[in-house]
């Protein structure tokens, strides 16, 4: 079911942001694409349900509104903007934009959309990407949980000693730099905490 897959990819990607472990986001990009190959209907811009593999149903039905958790779709849609920064996919970035689109105009009642209404908040106000590289995986990863012990709920973190995601290529400059982006693009690194947290702090999160 879509909201199994939806589900997943989520605590993947905490997981790989908790880490930077690459096997998460990995393995969060993969169920993704599993996910569209599977559920995703191309003419309303959504994911079905159940998969369009599976055995032939006498109803499909789509999930699009929130309640105690959030809907598939929802879901969805949020892990698609993620995965879409982490991997440079401009394609998926548009599906999400289009998921949130149709979102925004069947909700008449906002406590039903309250995941969506996040997704807003991310594609409104200033959304960023702090990718924190060196060669030295424990100043990583000391660096990383200075930065994320502030609950900074529009940022998105990334880094490690390797290029292997594509938001890490030429960003590793042989020692400590830390990349405050938004949408892609990039200050100059910098090399302290304090000095990163100041770029996080200069737009309202």
């Amino acid at each position: 079911m879509l909201d199994d897959y939806g589900s997943t990819i989520a605590a993947c990607l905490d997981l790989y942001q908790a880490t930077f472990d690459e096997r998460y986001a990995e393995a969060a990009r993969e169920l993704c694409e599993v996910a569209i190959a599977d559920f995703y209907d191309p003419v309303k811009g959504t994911f079905w349900f159940q998969s369009t593999q599976g055995e032939t149903l006498f109803a499909q039905k789509q999930e699009n509104d929130d309640s105690v958790m959030p809907s598939a779709n929802a879901q969805m849609a949020r892990n698609l903007f993620l995965l879409s920064q982490l991997f440079e996919r401009q394609d998926w970035r548009i599906h999400a934009d289009r998921m949130l689109a149709g979102a925004l105009d069947r909700a008449s009642y906002w406590p039903s959309a309250t995941h969506w209404a996040g997704l807003l908040l991310w594609r409104t106000e200033p959304f960023h990407e702090v990718v924190i590289t060196a060669p030295n995986v424990e100043v990583v990863a000391s660096t990383q949980h200075a930065l994320q012990a502030h609950f900074r709920p529009q940022t998105l973190y990334a880094g490690g000693a390797s290029e292997n995601i594509p938001l890490l290529r030429d960003r590793q400059l042989g020692e400590l730099s830390i990349f405050v982006c938004e949408e892609g693009r990039c200050q100059l690194p910098v090399n302290s905490i304090e000095k990163a947290a100041g770029l996080l702090t200069k737009t309202p999160h």
